[in-house]
């Protein structure tokens, strides 16, 4: 927990990087799919 995060701050921001991180590696899936 960072100091001077608020904890809906810190949870959004923690919640936005677990979501990029899925998109990026089903992105990286799909494509690999459509190549093969």
């Amino acid at each position: 927990m960072p100091a001077g995060v608020s904890w809906p701050r810190y949870l959004r921001m923690f919640g936005a990087s677990v979501l990029s991180m899925f998109a990026r590696t089903e992105v990286i899936n799909y494509s690999r799919n459509l190549a093969s």
